[in-house]
């Protein structure tokens, strides 16, 4: 801890003006409580940064299932930010019927790593990595774990572009036992993270409060993202108030990026057979789609990509207890189709067999236990009647783990143009909920995460809502500095490292700057981010605007990549 401290007070010395004062975020109050029907707990109260907040709109409420898409529900997240503290609290009050402080524990044993401090948590996406079943013997493992699972998620072409917009920390809390549990009992571990079964699907958290209270070790405003980290080779995972996943080397970044896009996102999901659709990348209706995507769309009219979706199922069944088939009728109208199933302990060449009309499918053997996504695609469609899928056993497995069969999808496509497949394209693609009922449109086909674990790229859609939604939180303008003398004054505009400021620099991305005196625009400043002025000229309020513009973003509506800072040049400045 000693060290942590250490570090901060470096960073944080780094961060002030050139007067001596910290520079003010913080222009709302959040309260966030976890709210079950009527009653409330307070979970978090503290005074933090939103741009939505004006004199227009002087309170924001955002409420969002503590569990994602999971059978465990146990509530809903109320945040609300508001201009002042009894304002934010007025309005909880106005919506519970109860309310309580979660109460919390002091544990000593807390260790905080700073992995990527880049400046203020006031202005920052703080992302907090909290391993959960390692023991104090195992530090180092966890520590291994979570820069390996770091660094994937910041390198390469998933969440890199953003990273000068994050804090990234870990919180190492010593659990009493190692691993997760199973079969809906969580082991003696710090958060107690916990399978419902042996299949590997959904990862949960028994320890809620535990887990609040080691990520607010990190300090104020520093834990605006919780990850919680399990130990176990195997896949599974969850979002919601948590992003959950497991160190598997094999599935853990898989799960993670797809859970993290969840939260980063504020977005459900994109694949079939879910129940959470909402976002900025789902579309209820084609009207719809003109209105969130439309900036983004290739496919014009815009119109709904031609395909129905023949299978899809959770089976989550062992393979020994004998064939699991499926029979399907086509019209034989559909010119191509494509497969995806998932599948676990399935390691060695003809540990799993799949007949499709009693032709045995070529399957490459992962060589890992972990469940593991197979794709199948044909360019030619089915014939008109009906049709059987066969999964079998090849032959018992020498490991303990069960061949499991854990879902499926089947769909049919319509020949060129009438469905675009290209990963390229952006249209109205069909997605159906759970049970195969209609539920809306996504923006593409199998390009991103949302939809296909395997991918580690986003949608264009998915991509600009993910810097809006953070633009919500971070200001690009760190600072308006001043360095005054008799015949001069120099002023600094401190900024993110984004645009021109990036190294090394993105193409098509920069900030542009515009600076105002007493309201008034000053052309000949525009796009300056260092001058001076004599102290007559200096002496009045100052206002810069800053824009962030990035081929990444197309639609802004509410104007949230231009950031504002105003100072006052006193005639005496020092």
């Amino acid at each position: 801890m000693i060290k942590t401290i250490g570090i901060l007070v470096i960073l944080l010395g780094l961060f002030l003006l050139s007067n001596g004062e910290k520079p003010n975020y913080l222009n709302s109050y959040n309260i966030k409580a976890l709210k079950q029907g009527s009653k409330c707990t307070i979970i978090k109260s503290e005074e933090a940064q939103q741009r939505e907040i004006t004199e227009s709109k002087p309170f924001v409420i955002t409420e969002t299932p503590t569990i994602l898409d999971g059978e465990l529900n146990e509530g809903m997240i109320f945040s609300v930010f508001a201009q002042t503290k009894p304002l934010a609290y007025k309005i909880l009050n106005s919506t519970c019927s109860e309310i309580a402080e979660e109460p919390r524990k002091i544990n000593l044993d807390d260790e905080v790593i700073p992995v990527r401090v880049s400046g203020p948590p006031e202005n920052r996406i703080d992302l907090v990595f909290m391993g959960d079943g390692y023991m104090q013997s195992q530090r180092e493992l966890m520590l291994s774990d979570m820069t390996r699972l770091i660094d994937d998620m910041f390198t390469g072409s998933t969440f890199q572009n953003y990273l000068p917009l994050f804090n990234v920390w870990v919180v190492f809390r010593p659990s009493d036992e190692t691993g997760i549990g199973t079969g809906g009992t969580p082991k003696n571990t710090a958060f107690g993270l916990y399978r419902q079964g042996t299949e590997l699907r959904a990862v949960y958290c028994s320890k809620q409060s535990a887990a609040r209270d080691a990520c607010s070790k990190t300090g104020p405003s520093g834990c605006d993202f919780p990850v919680l980290i399990g130990n176990s080779e195997y896949y599974g995972g969850l979002g919601g108030e948590f992003a959950i996943s497991t160190s598997s080397v094999s599935s853990g970044t898989v799960v993670l990026r797809h859970e993290l896009g969840h939260n980063f996102g504020s977005v459900g999901e994109e694949y079939d057979g879910g129940s959470a659709y909402y976002g900025a990348n789902f579309a209820s209706t084609l009207t719809q789609v003109s209105q969130k995507w439309s900036d983004w769309l290739t496919v014009n009219p815009v119109r709904a990509e031609q395909s129905v979706l023949r299978l899809q199922a959770y089976p989550w069944v062992d393979l020994a207890n004998g064939d699991v088939t499926y029979t399907f009728t086509s019209n034989g109208a559909y010119g191509r189709w494509f497969m995806r199933f998932t599948a676990s302990g399935c390691a060695e060449p003809g540990s799993l067999i799949v007949l499709l009309d009693g032709e045995e499918l070529v399957l490459e053997a992962p060589g890992i236990e972990d469940r593991t996504f197979y794709s199948f695609y044909n360019p030619q469609g089915f014939s008109a009647g009906q049709h059987t899928l066969v999964f079998r056993q090849g032959f018992p497995p020498s490991l303990s783990m069960a061949r499991q069969l854990c879902s499926l999808t089947l769909h049919e496509y319509e020949p060129e143009p009438g469905f675009h497949f290209s990963n390229d394209e952006t249209s109205s693609y069909p997605v159906w909920r759970i049970g195969n009922t209609f539920a809306g449109y996504r923006p593409t086909n199998e390009e991103c995460l949302m939809r296909n674990m395997t991918s580690p790229n986003f949608c264009d859609v998915c991509y600009e809502n993910m810097w809006l939604q953070f633009f919500k939180t971070v200001s690009a303008i760190e600072n308006i500095a001043l360095s005054c003398d008799a015949s001069e004054i120099l002023f600094s505009l401190e900024t993110l490292g984004i645009g021109q400021f990036r190294q090394p620099p993105i193409p098509g991305e920069i900030l542009t700057a515009q600076w105002f005196k007493e309201g008034v625009h000053q052309p000949s400043l525009d796009d300056n981010f260092s001058f001076s002025l004599n102290p007559l000229e200096a002496e009045g309020d100052w206002t810069a605007r800053v824009s962030f513009k990035s081929d990444e973003i197309r639609y802004d509506p509410e104007n949230l990549s231009t950031f504002t800072k105003t100072i006052n040049v006193p005639g005496d400045c020092q």
